[in-house]
């Protein structure tokens, strides 16, 4: 496996595992996120924003769930540009949520003797019908 895609791997089981901590150190200090869809619709759309608006997004869906996974289906990737296609799955009680997303990564080697890696920037391309289900399903539970 291509060094690029052997740290964009071990970013992706950081979000399969809910390691939140552990998340921001995959970025660099410039990074951004773009997200596919129409901003007027879909509120986190557009960008390219800096990645530390986008995290607590991504933080509070990972901490929503019972259950959560973010399994990878394929990668490809050449010199510092990865794309991924996954499959997002998380349950909260009888609510299964999966959505099929799909990503490219644009890393960059930070030098060093280790050769360290980080995220430059994320274009997502995730199933937006399907995150608007699960806001339905979230708001037909009962208030605690």
């Amino acid at each position: 496996m291509h060094p690029a895609q052997a740290f964009v791997t071990a970013y992706l089981t950081a979000i399969s595992t809910r390691d939140i901590a552990a998340l921001p150190d995959y970025f660099s200090p410039t990074a951004t996120w773009w997200t596919s869809g129409n901003p007027v619709r879909v509120p986190n759309a557009g960008g390219p924003k800096p990645v530390e608006e986008h995290l607590p997004l991504l933080t509070g869906l990972l901490g929503l769930f019972d259950e959560y996974a973010y399994d990878v289906v394929n990668m490809v990737g050449e010199g510092g540009n990865v794309m991924v296609e996954a499959q997002a799955r998380g349950v909260l009680g009888d609510i299964i949520y999966v959505n099929n997303i799909t990503s490219a990564f644009a890393v960059e080697r930070t030098g060093g003797r280790a050769g360290q890696w980080r995220i430059e920037s994320v274009r997502e391309y995730p199933d937006h019908k399907e995150i608007e289900w699960l806001k339905e399903q979230l708001a037909s539970l009962p208030s605690e």
